[in-house]
């Protein structure tokens, strides 16, 4: 086994507090917690970003106006996309927020605001999104899910969006949707969907508890949870509600993030739900017939102390290079955040601690992203933070958190937030974060959105990098964008195991397209990729440094 996933190191001390921490239920109610200060070491290694949206055309910001108390609806915030709408080989960008959404044009780094001319300017109160081709044109495709509005909006070949809600089947005025994942669980050739919903919230449910004589947020537990729903698709033309049938009604709730990834590599997508103070859900397909949760037997629904976490946001990836899926969680402060190493055999074990990531139990994650920022051949994480408590007079709580970055090592990872420049740095309630290489230089870039101001263009300027290569998947007997697509990498002597999908973070999406750090390496001496459709395809020789297109064969 390697460095990197050696042997859990137990602080009995760490223990002793896990035992004492309060769950999300009754932390509104007293004051206690609080921001314990990560200290970074004092060099980023290289890695550094330009906070880059203003200059580069985003505009976009959200705010309360210092307004506190805030009710958790209007604190559990708004995610974000990158989506190549109308198939110019550059990403674009998709944010959300109450009664607005705002598409911004890729036009080579520079961002234009095109809202209207798509069709996009929608009410409502949004926040999540998902991205995924449900009807195989070639053409990505919308769904936004947000507090008591969804819409499935198809792409009409980058000249607009066109909202299909009712005709699919899918409006739903009566849930508190989150966020939402396109993936293909049954393997017909048809993206499905899994949509996030979280508990119930009427217009004139309390929002607001006392505490000695003072209104603040109520917590979670105080409202009805709802349950993700599962919908199979007909032929991409219309979508029918599945979820008792698929064993999707056999979840905890209070659903927050979502993603798909084949943790037991048997060729079928399994699903891996966050939820906010209730266990979570690792959702095993049967060979796409049903799927049986098997989060408690896996070791990931439950805290190493037995307890719930308020998971946040989610990321999969082989973070070892083991040929295993690994899960990076976020959640509440005073909880690890949780990456589980996959042992096989489907079972898991949180080596955060040994990982070199207990520093960040003090902060209130959500966004998180498992991502070679400097192609040195391995994973980076990049946490996305900020509180639920508006009021500044709550000494014992930040509001507004820095992001943190990780820098991925040979026997863990090490924070290099202190190098990174000070717009970065700067505070910020940070929800949703999505990762894409929007200008096609090789480096990953990323944006954060921001509950209290200006969205975050997180633009990747390092300058010591590795050797790269991007591959984008066109499914034939596939859905077309091949999501759920495992690749495999040989080169160096080194393999790289990592999935097609765009449902990662919290509330938002990523590029479709498969990005690999590959460090020394000119050359790849041969990918594969394992279809959902069962077949095989590879290529060898491949020069580095290029973004590659790949067909699945129809024979």
């Amino acid at each position: 086994m390697s460095l990197l996933f050696g042997p859990s190191r137990l602080n009995p001390a760490a223990s002793r507090t896990a035992l004492r921490m309060l769950c999300w239920l009754i932390v509104p109610l007293v004051s206690i917690g609080c921001f314990r200060p990560v200290v970074p070491s004092p060099d980023s290694d290289g890695i550094q970003f330009h906070e880059a949206a203003l200059e580069s055309g985003i505009d976009y910001q959200l705010s309360h106006h210092g307004r506190s108390p805030l009710d958790i609806l209007e604190t559990i915030g708004h995610g974000c996309a990158w989506v190549d709408y109308d198939q110019d080989g550059r990403s674009d960008l998709l944010l959300l927020g109450p009664n607005q959404v705002r598409l911004y044009h890729n036009e080579r780094a520079r961002f234009r605001d095109v809202t209207r001319e798509q069709g996009l300017a929608l009410p409502g109160y949004w926040i999540g999104t998902a991205v995924g081709d449900y009807d195989n044109d070639g053409w990505p495709d919308l769904l936004l899910n947000g507090y008591h509005c969804r819409a499935l909006l198809r792409n009409e070949h980058g000249r607009g969006f066109h909202d299909r809600t009712i005709s699919s089947n899918l409006a739903d005025r009566a849930s508190w949707g989150t966020s939402a994942a396109f993936i293909d669980l049954d393997q017909d050739g048809f993206l499905d969907l899994v949509i996030g919903r979280y508990a119930e919230l009427a217009k004139s449910t309390r929002r607001f508890c006392d505490e000695d004589g003072v209104a603040v947020m109520c917590a979670p537990r105080t409202y009805p949870l709802q349950r993700v729903q599962c919908f199979k698709s007909l032929g991409g033309r219309r979508f029918v509600d599945e979820t008792k049938r698929w064993g999707f009604d056999h979840t905890a709730g209070r659903n927050l993030a979502i993603v798909p990834f084949d943790f037991d590599n048997d060729g079928w997508t399994d699903v891996y739900l966050a939820n906010d103070t209730e266990p979570g859900d690792l959702m095993h397909s049967l060979r796409g017939e049903r799927f049986e949760n098997v989060g408690l037997q896996s070791g990931t629904a439950l805290s190493d102390n037995g307890k719930p976490l308020a998971g946040m946001g989610l990321d999969a990836q082989d973070v070892d290079g083991d040929g295993q899926l690994d899960l990076a969680v976020t959640t509440f402060e005073r909880e690890p955040k949780c990456l589980w190493h996959n042992l096989g055999d489907s079972q898991f074990e949180d080596r955060s601690s040994a990982l070199g990531l207990d520093s960040m139990r003090g902060l209130l994650s959500w966004g998180v992203g498992l991502v070679d920022f400097d192609n040195d051949s391995r994973c980076d994480l990049l946490y996305a933070s900020g509180h639920v408590f508006a009021k500044r007079s709550y000494a014992a709580h930040r509001y507004e958190l820095p992001l943190q970055l990780f820098r991925g090592s040979g026997d863990g990872f090490q924070n290099v937030s202190a190098g990174l420049e000070a717009a970065v740095r700067k505070p910020l309630v940070a929800r949703g974060s999505a990762f894409a290489d929007y200008d096609n230089d090789g480096r990953m870039d990323a944006v954060i959105s921001n509950l209290e101001g200006r969205a975050l263009l997180l633009h990747n300027t390092t300058r010591q990098v590795g050797h790269w290569l991007v591959v984008k998947l066109e499914g034939k007997r596939s859905n077309r964008m091949g999501l759920g697509a495992r690749l495999t990498l040989e080169a160096v002597g080194k393999r790289w195991v990592a999935e097609a999908k765009t449902a990662r973070s919290v509330y938002s999406a990523s590029d479709a397209r498969v990005h690999f750090g590959l460090g020394s390496a000119t050359q790849v001496d041969r990918i594969t990729v394992r279809w959902p459709s069962g077949r095989s395809s590879s290529v060898n020789a491949v020069q580095s440094d290029q973004v590659l297109s790949m067909v699945e064969p129809l024979q």
